[in-house]
Formats: structure tokens, sequence, C-alpha cells
């Protein structure tokens, strides 16, 4: 088992007590039970990581964080009984309390469509050197083309930000910095990290009944590649023999929600794009590999009459849990937050990362959401330490308190009674990620034909895959070279 898993069932066990929230100082450890028979050679021992910021007064000063409206929820709540809204309030009043502030928070619209509004809210108040925002928290792409205008404090002047930490995204330098800086940051104090995760689900009974290889052990064992869960994922079905495989009715393979499928391609790790060990960014030419993953991935979808891939997560009727939560498909790709409509299906269901590519890859990785929240700051913030000791505390507290109640809240009794799934959701986390290709999309356009299948719209063929890139090269790199001249003369 490993530390981070030991550590979430000793805080599961922690966060019914008051002490939880007590002594908000990070170094406060663990309440010592001296009643244990456990022997000396036996004792557990929490050894996660601790919060390296120490508990400060300052005097209740105002702290004011910028959200839009769609994610007030991340933030701005009461204590309404909701173990999650609970959860987050907790952890901003341990905040306060470590640091001695109060928080505001101010709410605007600041979606993708009301993407400009947010942008010169913040605008306005940078040019204007008020310092009305300590903290900005926003929609991932809608701020993307903010950050080359020399707004926000740079990563590494954010001197209390551990980003090894766990509770933050890992690699963000090496995969998201342009001309190695970064603007964006993302950590366990937005929930859509766990919301917005791409994951496999599998119906267990249908793999019983079809003898087919336990998903967990092929995970466990690095086998649990993207060829590997095609055979899985086309292996079952029933058209009821007429021939035809309805998606609505019929028993099948997988279920697919579009924009979870696109980035399968993540999951294997490939990338429009390359960056050496100066940290330069390259656009390339289309790789064998990435061919190989295209080809595979649209294969699975359209020579496959018992695969459907859906669009149900732009119009929010999520039908795709619906099917999937009625038995019938043995596979569904999709966000981690379904579980939350299939909790109470009849079948049992397990969940894994997005495949490798095969078993020589380093680890698994799993898609965060393009509809993330990210942590900016703004050059005006009127106390730049301060605002990094927050943004780590929030995150912090997060990883400790949040993400052990959304867990219970979205799977119910089976985060409680079921190792497994721990153990995967720690994998998944541990390995949540985007590649510079979707994390920069704003910036850098559109670069390949993307591996999805939009509403009324069936992408490149394989065959037309290469001449339809050699097409786009010189959009593509002059996109990239436009982000770079801009990142490098910001100071």
């Amino acid at each position: 088992m490993s530390k981070r898993i030991l550590s979430i069932l000793l805080l599961a066990a922690m966060l019914t007590s008051a002490a939880a929230c007590g002594d908000t100082s990070a170094d406060n450890p663990p309440p010592d039970d001296s009643s244990s028979d456990l022997s000396t050679t036996d004792e557990i021992v929490d050894d996660s990581p601790k919060l390296a910021i120490q508990k400060e007064d300052n005097d209740g000063k105002e702290f004011t964080i910028l959200l839009p409206t769609h994610a007030r929820y991340e933030y701005d709540v009461e204590q309404t009984g909701d173990i999650v809204d609970d959860a987050i309030f907790n952890r901003n009043q341990a905040v306060e309390e470590l640091l001695g502030i109060d928080f505001n928070f101010v709410v605007i619209d600041g979606h993708w469509d009301q993407r400009a509004t947010f942008i010169n809210t913040i605008t306005n108040d940078i040019l204007s050197d008020n310092g009305e925002y300590d903290l900005i928290s926003g929609l991932l792409p809608a701020l993307a083309t903010s950050t080359q205008e020399g707004y926000y404090v740079e990563g590494r002047d954010l001197e209390y930000c551990n980003f090894d930490n766990p509770w933050w995204i890992q690699d963000m330098y090496d995969r998201f910095a342009i001309e190695d800086k970064l603007f964006e940051f993302v950590g366990d104090a937005s929930l859509t990290v766990y919301k917005e995760l791409g994951v496999v689900y599998f119906n267990k009974r249908i793999f019983d009944n079809y003898g087919l290889e336990n998903p967990y052990d092929l995970v466990r064992s690095g086998d649990w590649t993207l060829d590997k869960m095609i055979e899985l994922g086309t292996a079952t079905g029933n058209d009821g023999g007429d021939g035809v495989y309805d998606y609505k009715t019929d028993e099948m393979g997988t279920v697919a929600e579009r924009i979870v499928l696109e980035k399968l391609s993540i999951g294997t790790d490939v990338s429009a794009y390359s960056k050496d060990n100066n940290g330069v960014i390259t656009a390339n030419d289309l790789t064998e590999k990435y061919i190989s993953v295209y080809e595979k991935l649209y294969n699975f979808v359209y020579s496959n009459d018992n695969v459907v891939s859906l669009n149900t997560h732009d119009s929010q009727t999520y039908d795709t849990g619906t099917y999937f939560g009625e038995g019938r498909f043995a596979l569904m790709i999709n966000f981690l937050k379904m579980t939350e409509m299939i909790r109470d299906m009849n079948d049992d269901f397990g969940i894994v990362p997005m495949p490798k590519y095969d078993k020589e890859q380093d680890k698994y990785l799993s898609s965060l959401g393009t509809s993330i929240s990210v942590f900016l700051v703004p050059k005006t913030a009127r106390d730049i330490p301060l605002t990094s000791k927050v943004m780590e505390a929030l995150c912090y507290y997060s990883y400790m308190d949040v993400t052990p109640k959304y867990y219970e809240v979205a799977l119910k009794e089976k985060y409680s009674r079921d190792d497994d799934i721990k153990e995967m959701l720690t994998i998944i986390r541990d390995g949540a990620t985007l590649n510079i290709d979707f994390f920069h999309m704003q910036l850098f356009g559109e670069a390949y034909p993307r591996m999805m299948f939009t509403t009324g719209e069936q992408y490149t063929s394989p065959d037309n895959l290469v001449s339809t890139v050699a097409g786009k090269m010189s959009t593509i790199r002059q996109k990239l070279e436009s982000a770079i001249e801009k990142y490098s003369e910001i100071e």
C-alpha cells in the first residue's frame, strides 16, 4: 500500500474528530492514541508531506480572491450540512486561522462565453494599479491569452509555493512552461482537478460473465495499454438478434464521452510539441507513435459497431453515464465526476486510469479537463509572499481534508470498503496532467486534427492524416513562435 493511500486512510478516520480543525498549525501532529496495542515494530507512522508554513497573525487582513460564478462552489461556500461544502468551509477557516486573514470572495461571470468580461476586470485592476485582488482563480482556457501580457507573477517568485508537493499537479514547469515561465498553477484547491479527471470505468458483472481479464490486475502489472483497452472494450455485446446495435437499448462494449475519448492521447503521452533540455519548444512533424495512436482511436470508434462515442457533456445531459449505469456497457470512458451519477447502479463497477501506450511507458497519465480552475497572481497583489502562503495552504488542506470527503460523496460506501478503488484513485491523481497542446491550446491553436468526434463532424481519416497535418504546419509554427516571442518579452 502506498504512503499516500495510507495517509488518506488514516485521515479519513481522523476527519470526524473535532481535533481535525482545532489547531491549524501545520506542525500540529495527529492525535496520539496511547491505548494502541500495536508493538513498536508494527506501529503505523503517518509520514505524509506536511505544510511548511508556520502560524502567523496578520490582524485579520482582508484577502480577496476573484472567482468565476460557475466555479464558486470551490471556495465561496457556507456550512450547509453538505459534506463537501462543509469540508471546503472548514478548509477556508483553517487557512484564515493559520495566516490570520479574512477571506473576501468576489464572484463574477467568467466561463468561456464570459471570458472577455473576466479578463477585462483583471486588466482594469492591474492597469489602474488598484491591487484589489490578491489571488485569481479562473477557467484555464478563458485566461490563456492574458498570460502573454505580463500581468501575473511568475511561479518562481511565489516563494512559499512548493510545486513538488503532491497537492500540486506534478511537473508543471516541465510540461507547461514557455520560455521557462509559468503563470497558471493547478492544485488541489480546485475541486475540478478531481471532478474533471478522465478515467475508464468497467462493469464487473459483464467482465466476469465474459471471463475477461481484471483491469485492476492489468494496471498493477503495467499491461493496461491502449491495445488492451480496445481489446476488452470491443469484446462484449448483444445486438438482440437484429444485426444492428442500438446504444440506447442493447448491450455493447464501450460508451465514451467524446471530450474524454479525445484525451486518451494524453494517457499515451503523445504531443504535437516537444521540449529539449533547455526548455525550447518545437512543433513537430507527425511521429510514428502519434500516427499509431490516432489510427487506433479512430478505428476503435469507427470500425466497431459495439462502440459508441457521444457528446453529452456540452448539453449537460450526461447520457453516457445513464447508459453505463443501466448495466449495458463493459467499459465507459468518462470524467471521474460521473461517479456521482452511477454510484447507485445495480452492477458493481471499477475505475482505472487512462491506458498507457505500451508497457514500456514510464507511468499512467490521466487527463485533466481543460475546464479546470487555475491560480494566477496579479502583479498588483498587495502582499505576494502572503498570497503564495495562501495558495500553498489552500491546496494542502484540500488535499488532506476536502478530497477524501469528495470521494466519500462521489463513491459512497465504495470508497470506504473498496481498497482497489483507493489504490486506483491514487494512481490516477498521481498521473493527473495535460500535455502542452491542451494546456496552451488558446495560444498555440489546434495543432493536429483532434482525436475526438464532435456532433455532425467526422475527423480526418488516418489515410489523410499526414497530408492534412502537412498543410497546417506553417500556421502551427507561426502561432508557436508568436507565443514564445510574447513570453520572452515578459520580465
